[in-house]
């Protein structure tokens, strides 16, 4: 609860209480196979915090120590499923960490891995909606990775590899779960994303076009959660940026301003946010650089006024020329 929150402190207290029961009971009976997963998981959660401070050596250290644990407790009972999770977890994080330190010979290691043990998992049981998902989010690892290496038929192959699990979950197996909705809303831009570095602009629009739909139907359903506000700021963008790259700069403008509207909403509700400040800066370039500066009332209306925050889910999209 203290890190949903933000409280680093308290939840790294916490954590560290609970990582020296766990390693106490272990201590007494190192045959306690409950005790040892509590003590990879307090690891990993201590992670969690050290990385969210920026103490990436920290992070790592802990990361890896549960790594070891769950490691072999997956190798003790190779049919219990919850503990080769644990290690498919502890994977993904010591890549995580291993990325923000830009070492990507080891983050495509451990991603791999994650992948192999998420992949393995999502086959022995197809209706386990959770390990469906945990290998989509193996794939757009493994993804991130190739792209960050100019590896871009590789990225391309595990976004879509991702997006169609995705997609399954998002439109058969519970159309209501938002967090599946906003998975596949990344998934398509980030396939976008790959489609634009390889010049396919017309793809490229249409893949973001579809992006920029989910999240707008997301954020219209919930205008006090930033996060599905800001995705659909950077969908707004990605839009702007393909309409700018075609030569179509009136409707590169009208996407800049209307998602500069969602981020001057965010950055005044939050003025000690540097993310949100930055990406107003951002908006504010990026339509100087179409040689217009419209001021879109409509966009604004809808986004930023109170009345436009009751309004916007029931109000039809702004018309693009």
């Amino acid at each position: 609860m203290a890190m949903a929150r933000g409280r680093l402190d308290d939840a790294a207290i916490a954590y560290e209480e609970g990582r020296q029961i766990c390693q106490r009971l272990t201590d007494a009976d190192p045959t306690n196979t409950e005790s040892q997963r509590g003590l990879s998981v307090s690891l990993i959660r201590i992670g969690d915090v050290a990385t969210a401070r920026g103490r990436l050596d920290d992070a790592a250290t802990a990361y890896e120590e549960g790594r070891q644990i769950a490691e072999r407790l997956a190798a003790a009972d190779p049919t219990n499923t919850e503990w080769r999770r644990d290690l498919s977890v502890s994977l993904d994080r010591i890549g995580d960490v291993a990325t923000a330190r830009g070492r990507l010979e080891d983050v495509a290691t451990a991603y791999e891995e994650g992948r192999e043990l998420a992949e393995r998992l999502a086959a022995a049981d197809p209706t386990n909606t959770e390990w469906q998902r945990d290998l989509s989010v193996s794939l757009e690892r493994i993804g991130d990775v190739a792209s960050a290496q100019g590896r871009l038929e590789d990225a391309a192959t595990a976004y879509e590899e991702g997006r169609k699990i995705r997609q399954r979950l998002a439109n058969a197996a519970d159309p209501t779960n938002t967090q599946w909705q906003r998975d596949l809303s990344i998934s398509l831009n980030k396939i976008g994303d790959v489609a634009t570095a390889q010049g396919r602009l017309d793809d490229a629009a249409t893949t973001y076009e579809q992006g920029r739909e989910i999240a707008e139907r997301l954020a219209a359903t919930d205008l006090s959660n930033t996060q599905w506000l800001r995705d659909l700021s950077i969908s707004l963008d990605r839009i702007g940026d393909v309409a700018r790259a075609r030569g179509r700069l009136k409707d590169a403008a009208v996407a800049y301003e209307e998602g500069r509207a969602i981020r001057e909403r965010l950055a005044a509700a939050d003025p000690t946010n540097t993310e949100w400040q930055r990406d107003l800066i951002i908006s504010c370039v990026k339509l100087a650089e179409t040689g217009r500066a419209p001021q879109d009332n409509y966009a604004r209306a809808r986004w930023t006024s109170p009345r436009g925050f009751r309004q916007a889910a029931g109000w039809p999209r702004a018309t693009r020329g």
